[in-house]
């Protein structure tokens, strides 16, 4: 409102916004913020063991490690170590019991890769 030196009402100022966009994002937004935590939580370390799995699967394919060379089970933690595979706990386990060798064999391996041995 727009007044005079006797504050008397000589106008008024208005500014129209159209704000369909804003109430768009914001009714996104609610059903982002709206939704039960249930929905979207889940068991990290079940996540990343399966993570995990995945990778070591990929890795090793439908090979019958027990048929390849050292030189290629070398090759293959080399290549999970570098991936980060091993960094996560109970990856060994995992690679030994998917390649089926031992844990001792996989850290063998590891050594060997990593120019220990």
């Amino acid at each position: 409102m727009i007044r005079d030196e006797k504050n008397e009402a000589i106008g008024m100022f208005c500014i129209n916004y159209d704000i369909t966009a804003i109430q768009q994002v914001r009714n996104l937004m609610n059903g982002f913020l709206n939704q039960s935590p249930q929905e979207f939580s889940t068991e990290p370390a079940q996540d990343v063991l399966s993570v995990i799995d995945q990778l070591i699967f990929n890795i090793i394919g439908a090979q019958d490690v027990k048929n390849l060379s050292r030189k290629k089970c070398v090759e293959m933690v080399k290549f999970m170590d570098e991936k980060g595979i091993f960094l996560v706990k109970g990856a060994i386990d995992k690679v030994a019991q998917m390649m089926g060798v031992s844990k001792v064999t996989v850290y063998s391996y590891l050594d060997e890769a990593k120019g220990k041995r």
